[in-house]
């Protein structure tokens, strides 16, 4: 994940309690006595409940009753998403010791909801009446320390959730309109996706013989000559996936055959950069199939500097430190 700040804890909100700013995502930090009483409190909280699904039902049912408005952005159907959110909150309740953890989860529950619009209010909502179901069933087992736990966590989530969509958006319209940009060449000069030309048998001294080095397009005097079937010795590179062998190739990469699965997958993966559930999907599909080149080391950095040197090729004009930083994030 990339580098960032985290949720900072300001002023008194006017009830008693810090406020959140959703400007920054950082490590998640509280003294360790605070976070030893917060998962004591949630254990307890856990095993005097019927089911986790009917816990999270039971929250569920007194956020909507404080806030019947944000009934909208719960999608699924309601018996699942109870115990999905009792997982979560669980899951976040038990990394609250590990920092990095809880902002690659609050992160990938930002990325889940950045479809959806969500407001501080909506958080607080949420968070107060969360903890208002904890007090309400542990009553005075439920220390003053735990209480300040959970709001913490609660707010961090929150604001984290926000953040991500506030920030990440830039990301994935770069990703949109770069992508796009980097495939249409060939569709615009041929009018269908112009077929794969260099074999991915070719090596880098037969790439140099041709003129094509780390992914540049050079036409040679030859330029126009046809072989003994009637094609160009060397089609020019103007889609991702061309460009994409090319440069496996100039780097001696060309005979990853797990390469070639993600290559398959890639496509279908940047479309859908925004839906989190076919990302999941289209994902695990792609690790069993890489999963499957049992005799192949697999290293991702490969495909990474394969793919970012193609698109660096493709688009010499717009490519930008924006472009770097967001085709680096959707990679890790």
């Amino acid at each position: 994940m990339v580098a960032t700040k985290s949720p900072a804890i300001g002023p008194d909100d006017g009830h008693g309690r810090p406020d959140i700013s959703i400007s920054t995502l950082d490590d998640f930090q509280l003294p360790a006595e605070t976070v030893d009483e917060t998962k004591a409190a949630w254990n307890i909280f856990i095993c005097s409940a019927e089911s986790p699904a009917k816990l999270g039902q039971e929250m569920y049912n007194l956020i909507f009753e404080a806030a019947p408005g944000i009934l909208h952005l719960f999608t699924s159907a309601r018996n699942v998403q109870a115990e999905r959110l009792t997982t979560a909150i669980g899951s976040a309740v038990m990394s609250m010791s590990e920092p990095k953890n809880i902002q690659t989860m609050v992160e990938t529950l930002g990325f889940q909801h950045i479809s959806f619009e969500i407001t501080m209010d909506q958080v607080t909502v949420f968070r107060d009446r969360i903890i208002d179901k904890i007090a309400i069933d542990l009553g005075d087992e439920l220390t003053q320390q735990a209480r300040e736990g959970f709001f913490a966590l609660l707010s961090y989530i929150g604001a984290g959730i926000i953040y991500v969509r506030s920030n990440y958006s830039e990301r994935l319209r770069i990703l949109s309109e770069s992508w796009n940009l980097a495939n249409a060449k060939g569709k615009a000069e041929t009018g269908k996706e112009p077929a794969i030309a260099i074999s991915q048998s070719q090596d880098k001294k037969t790439l140099e013989e041709n003129g094509l080095t780390k992914g540049e397009e050079q036409k040679d005097e030859d330029d126009g000559e046809t072989n003994g079937n009637g094609m160009g010795a060397m089609s020019l590179p103007t889609t991702f996936g061309e460009m994409f062998q090319i440069n496996a190739a100039v780097m001696g990469l060309a005979q990853r055959d797990w390469m070639k699965e993600v290559l398959e997958s890639f496509d279908t993966i940047v479309r859908h950069v925004t839906n989190s559930g076919r990302m999941q999907e289209e994902s695990e599909v792609l690790a069993l199939k890489i999963a499957t080149h049992r005799e192949e080391s697999i290293n991702l950095a490969e495909f990474k500097s394969c793919m970012l040197a193609a698109l660096r090729s493709l688009l010499p004009k717009h490519w930008t430190s924006a472009h770097e930083v967001a085709w680096t994030w959707l990679w890790e």
